[in-house]
């Protein structure tokens, strides 16, 4: 089957990824619309209600999930960015309307949160609701929440400070109509998703790899959510005197690439002193 989120560009993946976007299914089916999410691949990861994390399209895939602004009514936008959707990575979480997420939702979902959010280094100010960037014009005006998803969503299950009191720009500056209150991240390293000794617990992965997943053949990927499933040690090293980066992978079980992939190196280049991630047994 197709997959029937728009395409943004069919030339090229997104050229940056900057949001995470949390959006529910809001669906009354029994399963709450887990499949025909996945089928359809309205984002890229899907959760269902055991907290299984499912994989429809490829990570870096630029689809419309959130509302592009050349749309007629539905549109995405935040702080002057008006194609959310072209940096952002979508997460549906199974729920009907008005449903909390179950304990195992929350816990997938920190995990991939933090997994994605040290892949890509976004900050914790630009992990966001579907109902915060979402946004319709109305009589010629833009307003802000034509998405109400998630519902009841208690940032705290994920570690987060209460993203729902960032201070909405768009409002601010007049662009457009809503509520909003205050408070922005402080720009400190501690403001970023992800760190070193960072927890993933609760993450049923058992269909992100099996013959069944539609999980992308890209090695990237696959090494993002063995690390959010905890399927895969990291080890943090600093570089010696003598080392490079053969002899490491040698050492645990890695190749060259899958550690130059995982720290975004360019040159294989090491200096004595650097701090390097390394996926144990991981090839």
């Amino acid at each position: 089957m197709p997959l029937s989120g728009k395409v943004i560009d069919k030339d090229s993946d997104r050229k940056k990824t900057q949001y995470i976007v949390i959006h529910s299914t809001n669906s009354t089916a029994e399963d709450r619309g887990v499949e025909p999410t996945v089928k359809k691949g309205r984002a890229h990861f899907v959760i269902g209600r055991d907290g299984i994390i499912h994989k429809p399209r490829d990570i870096e895939d630029n689809f419309d999930h959130v509302g592009k602004m050349k749309n007629k009514r539905a549109k995405g936008k935040w702080n002057g960015d008006s194609d959310v959707s072209s940096t952002a990575l979508g997460i549906e979480v199974a729920a009907k309307p008005g449903e909390e997420f179950t304990p195992e939702q929350y816990a997938a979902l920190k995990s991939l949160v933090e997994a994605l959010g040290e892949k890509y280094q976004i900050p914790k100010k630009n992990v966001l609701c579907h109902s915060q960037v979402g946004c319709i014009t109305y009589k010629g005006r833009v307003q802000r929440f034509s998405k109400p998803d998630p519902a009841n969503f208690d940032w705290s299950r994920i570690g987060f400070p209460n993203n729902y009191n960032l201070i909405d720009y768009d409002v601010l500056n007049g662009n457009m109509d809503a509520n909003f209150i205050n408070v922005i991240g402080s720009g400190k390293s501690s403001d970023f998703v992800g760190t070193t000794d960072a927890m993933f617990v609760g993450v049923k992965a058992s269909q992100l790899l099996g013959k069944d997943s539609a999980l992308s053949s890209k090695r990237s990927d696959r090494l993002t959510l063995d690390v959010a499933s905890k399927r895969i040690e990291i080890v943090d090293y600093t570089v010696k005197k003598g080392d490079n980066l053969t002899t490491i992978a040698k050492r645990y079980g890695t190749d060259v690439s899958v550690i130059m992939d995982y720290n975004k190196m360019k040159s294989a280049d090491l200096s004595v002193g650097q701090r390097i991630k390394v996926p144990k047994n991981y090839k």
